[in-house]
Parts: structure tokens; C-alpha cells; sequence
């Protein structure tokens, strides 16, 4: 099952990285950064053989194309509205931040002082 990542240029996709590459069930699929658009192996050597893939702009539609799953590993406020196409699709979504995994509103903007994401 290939898993996209969102957010692959920080510490936890980074890790998630690692993480899919060890796992028996999982496989690297697309890898995806606002900030980076460069082969994966320029950004992160000692991933050399590991995983060597374009890390590319957000795309959805892409993501659901090439991939059965996505991580979302950004900081808080991106996946919750990165992730609307996806789980309007439902399209799996694993989010790492607490954008869709908080459920209260009230504690979502106690402790990320922004407005949370539509249930």
C-alpha cells in the first residue's frame, strides 16, 4: 500500500520516511512540501537508497492517483485545509497535527489559538 506524506521536509515526515520503509504493509509513495521541490536524496543523503523521490507541490488530486493513503505531517492549520478535497473523497487521511484529530473546537483553539477545522 503506497502512503503519500505532506509536510516530508520536517522532523516527523522525515521520520515517517523511516518509519514506511520499515513497515511490511507500507511503500513510499509520493512525497509532497511547499517549501522544497528537489529529489528527496539532495535534501536528506543518508535517505540514499532508501527512498529517492521528487518532493513536489501539494496536489490531491495526484495524491489519490498514485497513493492508497496520506500522512499529513505539517504544523498546525495546513491539513485542515489541505486535507478538505481528500476527506470529502474519503480518501484516507492520517493527520499528525491536531488540525482533524482534536474533535472539540474549543480545546482545538486552546491550544493552537486559531479556529478549527469544520467538522
Amino acid at each position: 500500500m503506497k502512503a503519500a506524506i505532506v509536510g516530508v521536509t520536517g522532523y516527523t515526515g522525515i521520520e515517517l520516511i523511516r518509519l514506511i520503509q520499515q513497515h511490511p504493509q507500507l511503500e513510499v509513495g509520493t512525497l509532497h512540501s511547499h517549501s522544497m521541490h528537489e529529489n528527496s536524496s539532495v535534501l536528506y543523503p543518508h535517505l540514499i537508497g532508501l527512498t529517492e523521490r521528487l518532493i513536489e507541490p501539494f496536489d490531491a488530486e495526484k495524491i489519490q492517483k498514485e497513493n492508497q493513503l496520506v500522512f499529513f505531517a505539517t504544523p498546525a492549520g495546513i491539513s485542515k485545509e489541505l486535507a478538505a478535497t481528500l476527506v470529502a473523497n474519503d480518501f484516507p487521511v492520517i493527520d499528525l497535527s491536531g488540525d482533524l484529530r482534536l474533535k472539540d473546537r474549543d480545546s482545538y483553539q486552546k491550544w493552537y489559538h486559531q479556529e478549527a477545522a469544520p467538522a
